[in-house]
């Protein structure tokens, strides 16, 4: 068991640090300048969730949800924890002190084998589960703003991906899109702590502006496109008026 690749950077925001990473072989193109404002965005947004919970009080209780997160199998749980303790300047809970520890007793142990293990290559398959799950809520929200209900749903989220920009989410078919959503569907019933989303861990391939959210949509650029698509008649599935 091994903690996979290294990252490619480490950077420190105020007191925290947010690991940024990103596959080297990756295709995808980034626009600097967007990506240095959404790495900002990302900051300011951990300092403002750290800000509220601990004004909460639920420090504690979010804390006890990563340590759920990272006993179903999914390794980012502690590294938030780990990143939320050293923020607020507060002991590392004993279940995050301990998997750090283990973590660290497998890396240096000479018989292991790094590419084979529960943290081997974890920043990969966190990676993947993130596209999956992007897919699958762009999916949704055609679904319930649009009203789209047929299987023609997966080539307007196709349509919405690509137009957006969404670095490793965009696909290259409509299929890929619904391979996505269903397997997204059939793991977060398995296990919906596999797609906890990091408050700590900024993955470069999937930014900028690859995530749409109920409060940014509906996005304009996109919206036109797929007006355009429905007076053509190329989506002609059952929709809202």
């Amino acid at each position: 068991m091994g903690i996979g690749r290294p990252p490619d950077k480490l950077e420190n925001s105020t007191s925290f640090p947010i690991l940024t990473w990103s596959r080297k072989e990756s295709r995808v193109m980034v626009d600097h300048a967007l990506l240095d404002h959404a790495m900002l965005k990302f900051k300011q947004n951990f300092l403002t969730w750290a800000k509220l919970i601990t004004l909460k009080n639920e420090v504690d209780k979010v804390l006890e949800h990563l340590q759920k997160v990272y006993e179903s199998g999914n390794f980012v749980g502690l590294y938030d924890a780990v990143a939320l303790s050293i923020h607020l300047n507060r002991p590392l809970p004993q279940w995050a002190g301990n998997g750090a520890l283990d973590t660290f007793v497998e890396f240096i142990k000479p018989d292991t084998n790094k590419k084979r293990g529960r943290h081997s290559h974890w920043l990969t398959k966190y990676k993947e589960d993130l596209i999956d799950y992007i897919r699958a809520d762009t999916v949704k929200l055609h679904r319930e703003h649009y009203g789209v209900l047929s299987e023609l749903v997966f080539e307007a989220a196709l349509l919405t991906l690509c137009t957006d920009n969404p670095g490793a989410a965009k696909a290259e078919s409509a299929g890929a899109i619904k391979k996505s959503y269903e397997r997204y569907l059939k793991r977060v019933k398995e296990n919906p702590y596999r797609y906890y989303w990091s408050r700590c861990l900024f993955i470069k391939d999937l930014e900028p502006g690859c995530y749409i959210t109920a409060i940014d949509w509906p996005n304009k650029k996109a919206s036109t496109e797929f007006d355009g698509m429905r007076k053509e008649n190329r989506l002609k599935g059952k929709t809202k008026n």
